[in-house]
């Protein structure tokens, strides 16, 4: 049971709604620059999205948790999964909560640390307590330290250096442990574009770099492989492919390819058309000068970058199309290369 409202905003009596709340007409004012988006009609109102998300609260509070955290932390939208429903009040509530647990130990920390050079590790036990009760502490410990916007950017410089410093520290550590993580997956985990990732945030250390936007942008120039595939050749194989299959292609890499050679080299010219003609990626000539090039978040927004950035991009996305690519690593290259099979036979 959800409830739904009139024309001027006024919440009339509960009324059961196919997969979430109804908002009023006058939510379409929603700043566009979050992100956030309203779709509606005078006559019939409709679902909440952003950046793909269909938003479901439950209640009036939880849609006016969303509306509040769009406006104040645009940023943290992009660490929502598309395909989930999130109880906005409860998140909403806990980046509140972070954000003042977190001025209070930087405004600590000039006590504590103020004849070290550098801040310790052995220091930061209460910070890890705090980062590590909610798999989006980390992230909201980030946004608070980082965004110019939050009370403790604008205090005085003691904290804001203070505050810095503990950016550093909590990116390397937070890094760290990711890596070594990484390193202990099975190989078939192990994907690109998840260095890829890493990497990224590793040089972006004062920006919160999203996996999940990453992935969701990957996603969508696999679409628009697939409506271009659609368009040509409609009875491909991908249109009939189950898609739990479909899913595990995304989440795990190739042992071969999974469909013929002739249809892989559909997939492949159609990629090819989306990737550099529909969407322009092109190496930058002056890709060693700037570090936005091999970082993958900056490479999807600007499209352009380094051969590396862009081989990675490329393989993602035949990944999720069923298609294989191997890496060659050559002296001054790095390559990629498709075959029509990679399974050997010893006869």
């Amino acid at each position: 049971m959800v409830r739904t409202c009139k024309e001027d905003g006024d919440w009339e009596s509960d009324k059961e709604v196919d997969g979430g709340v109804y908002i009023p007409s006058n939510a379409r004012l929603l700043d566009k620059t979050l992100g956030v988006t309203s779709r509606m009609h005078r006559d019939k109102p409709r679902q909440l999205t952003s950046y793909g998300m269909k938003i479901q609260p439950t209640s009036a509070e939880s849609y006016a948790s969303f509306t509040k955290c769009g406006k104040l932390w645009p940023q943290l939208l992009k660490l929502y999964n598309p395909k989930q429903v999130y109880n906005w009040l409860a998140e909403f509530q806990l980046r509140v909560n972070k954000g003042a647990l977190v001025r209070q130990y930087v405004a600590s920390m000039s006590s504590k640390m103020y004849h070290l050079e550098e801040i310790q590790d052995s220091s930061l036990a209460e910070m890890e307590a705090m980062m590590n009760d909610h798999e989006r502490s980390y992230h909201f410990i980030m946004d608070e330290l980082i965004n110019k916007g939050n009370p403790l950017r604008n205090s005085d410089l003691t904290e804001v250096y203070y505050a810095e410093k503990l950016v550093c520290c909590l990116k390397k550590q937070q890094l760290k442990k990711f890596w070594n993580n990484f390193k202990q997956v099975p190989p078939e985990e192990q994907l690109l574009e998840k260095g890829a990732v890493f990497v990224a945030k590793w040089i972006q250390s004062s920006m919160a770099v999203s996996p999940v936007l990453v992935s969701r942008q990957l996603d969508l120039l696999a679409e628009a492989v697939r409506e271009v595939l659609r368009s040509r050749h409609p009875f491909h194989s991908i249109f009939s492919t189950p898609l739990d299959l479909v899913e595990q292609w995304k989440q795990k890499a190739l042992t071969d390819n999974q469909f013929g050679p002739s249809e892989c080299q559909q997939v492949l010219v159609a990629l090819g058309e989306v990737i550099f003609n529909h969407s322009g990626f092109y190496t930058d000539n002056n890709m060693h000068y700037n570090v936005d090039n091999a970082c993958i978040n900056m490479v999807l927004d600007r499209c352009q970058g380094s051969p590396i950035i862009i081989c990675i991009i490329y393989e993602s996305v035949a990944r999720r199309l069923g298609v294989k690519c191997d890496t060659l690593s050559l002296p001054e290259h790095f390559l990629l290369r498709w075959k029509e099979s990679y399974m050997y036979v010893n006869g």
